[in-house]
């Protein structure tokens, strides 16, 4: 098969495809979609990954400081403080943005 370049494309008596049929149909399509808690995802991370190492650390063999804690868990806690903090913030500046 050889590939004549000198045919017009689409060969005459063919439609040529509508794009606009297609944009009306994406747009009927796609709902409108409201994000999950926006702007709060790197708060959640920091939440989890502090919880989680604060409990991790229990199966490690490391010194301990303090109250049968140690230093990671200490620092694990603080992670995961700063992320609440951030969380109830975040939520205070999004309520106000609502509100007004």
């Amino acid at each position: 098969m050889v590939c004549d370049c000198a045919q017009p494309w689409p060969p005459p008596g063919q439609l040529k495809h509508d794009e606009d049929e297609d944009e009306e149909k994406d747009e009927d399509a796609v709902a409108p979609q409201r994000a999950i808690l926006a702007g709060q995802h790197f708060h959640l991370y920091l939440i989890g990954y502090g919880l989680f190492r604060f409990a991790h650390e229990f199966l490690r063999a490391t010194p301990r400081v303090g109250p049968g804690f140690t230093g990671y868990q200490v620092a694990a806690l603080a992670v995961a403080a700063l992320g609440v903090s951030g969380f109830i913030r975040r939520a205070k500046i999004h309520r106000r943005s609502v509100a007004s």
